[in-house]
């Protein structure tokens, strides 16, 4: 009965408890026959025969109960055997189930990566939009004329290298890019180069704002060429060319966008030239930005001297500088006028 110790009877199969009950009857069945030879008065003779191994009937007995016992440690070790199997098996499928709710976790993480993908390129295509939609809202303000920025370009393709060197390292000029000054004027007669000067001065500030140089790293620089060919220049005079330079200035400061999008709403709030050069300028540059403005403006002597964008209206502008360096230090180094 030893052998049957290991194992639990209270999971036991039905042809396993039939088994243990044979095995039950076959011990009480010996136990009966002992007792009655006992009761006989034969006792010394049953035992006699019990310890020589004589007694048949109980030798029929004993193999019939090892008989069983064998059959019921088979039973035993194929009922281990089954229930190993079930448990492999119940581990193997658990095994299945973790592995798919792995994959699905996994598939789920990659879901959510693709919408947080999606949501970012919906956000870009959304800021993509609002940015194209202010950008026309401010173009459909400020109108400005492509012809300048084609000269610009025109003029850099005909300038000799080093043209205009001899100007960078003038005191005045030195004063008035470092912002001790508000105002460089430089005169000349027509054909002596003025235009390729200003476009150094362009390219020289622009160089150094990409190269964040000292004092260069919250700077802007707005430009533009009056001509008296040109129709706009003709129509325009300074309304046209401050309306350019905001657009320029719109390309290169956002917080300056959004600047001219919230105190411009159409045309009419720069109808003026001094309503342009309030509502694009100064309430900006000598306002609370720390941004500065290099303003660049080539061929005063090509625009008629009267008529409300004629040069003298903008000159009277010009005194509005010395009141915005002392407003606002070194806030907006604005204009540079070549004659």
């Amino acid at each position: 009965m030893e052998r049957f110790n290991i194992h639990n009877l209270e999971h036991t199969s039905p042809e396993l408890e039939e088994n243990f009950a044979n095995i039950l009857a076959t011990l009480l069945e010996m136990i009966g026959y002992s007792t009655k030879a006992i009761a006989r008065r034969r006792w010394k003779e049953y035992f006699a025969r019990l310890l020589q191994g004589e007694d048949q009937k109980m030798i029929e007995l004993r193999k019939r109960l090892e008989r069983q016992v064998r059959h019921g440690t088979a039973l035993v070790v194929e009922h281990i055997h089954t229930n190993v199997g079930t448990v492999v098996s119940q581990t193997a499928e658990t095994a299945m189930r973790v592995e798919s709710m792995q994959k699905h976790t996994s598939k789920i993480g990659a879901d959510i990566g693709d919408m947080n993908h999606m949501t970012h390129s919906i956000m870009d295509v959304l800021q993509k939009q609002h940015q194209t939609k202010c950008d026309n809202d401010v173009y459909n303000i400020l109108l400005p004329s492509q012809p300048n920025a084609d000269r610009m370009e025109g003029i850099l393709r005909d300038r000799v290298a080093g043209t205009g060197g001899w100007l960078l390292s003038e005191p005045a000029f030195q004063s008035w890019i470092r912002g001790h000054c508000s105002l460089l004027w430089i005169c000349g007669g027509p054909g002596c180069g003025k235009t390729f000067l200003a476009s150094a001065v362009i390219s020289l500030i622009q160089s150094n704002i990409a190269n964040g140089l000292d004092g260069f790293r919250d700077s802007v620089v707005g430009f533009y060429f009056l001509s008296k060919n040109d129709a706009h220049t003709r129509i325009g005079g300074f309304h046209q060319a401050l309306r350019d330079i905001a657009w320029q200035v719109t390309r290169l400061d956002s917080a300056y966008t959004d600047h001219v999008t919230s105190n411009c709403r159409s045309t009419r709030d720069i109808e003026t030239l001094p309503s342009a050069w309030r509502n694009l300028f100064l309430s900006y540059f000598a306002g609370l930005s720390q941004t500065s403005l290099y303003l660049v403006i080539d061929g005063f002597d090509e625009t008629e001297n009267d008529g409300e964008y004629g040069r003298s209206e903008f000159l009277k502008l010009l005194s509005d500088l010395k009141g915005m360096l002392l407003q606002v230090t070194q806030s907006a180094r604005v204009s540079h006028g070549i004659q």
